[in-house]
């Protein structure tokens, strides 16, 4: 393991061993959050299989990073669709805690890119059936006539 697959591999130590959600999203938002912002296509292979994690809270962490990037990236469209792709998998979660934290990234995408996030979702929507709770965090920012037609 190179350097910075050890150091994910050490947060993601520490985020388990919290095991709550103030720790999970400080170290998310603070720290991975700032690794694609360094070297996007780095950390998103070193995040890509936090996806299939069993515990709740290192799949909340991607959703949280993704806040992260989408908050201090706007004009970053090529980088925000590939950040739907690496949630993808995630758009049906059952478990709210995780499901908060990748919600939290779905929406702050919506806010910063709506077109895409809106085309995205509507393809998710058509072959998914994610829980209410995500959609309805996911289209938090979005104007209430295209929220609407999703909830």
């Amino acid at each position: 393991m190179d350097k910075s697959g050890q150091r994910v591999y050490n947060l993601s130590r520490y985020i388990l061993q919290a095991g709550v959600w103030h720790a999970t999203d400080a170290i998310a938002e603070r720290v991975l959050g700032e690794g694609p912002r360094a070297d996007f296509e780095t950390a998103l292979s070193l995040l890509e299989g936090w996806r299939e994690e069993v515990n709740p809270w290192l799949r909340r962490a991607l959703g949280v990073a993704v806040h992260l990037y989408a908050k201090r990236e706007r004009d970053q469209p090529e980088q925000a669709a590939r950040l739907l792709d690496l949630l993808e998998p995630l758009f049906e979660e059952r478990d709210t805690a995780a499901l908060k934290g990748v919600g939290w990234g779905l929406k702050t995408i919506g806010k910063f890119y709506p077109d895409l996030f809106v085309s995205w979702l509507r393809e998710q929507m058509a072959s998914k059936k994610p829980r209410k709770l995500m959609v309805r965090k996911a289209v938090t920012h979005l104007p209430d006539e295209v929220k609407a037609k999703f909830l």
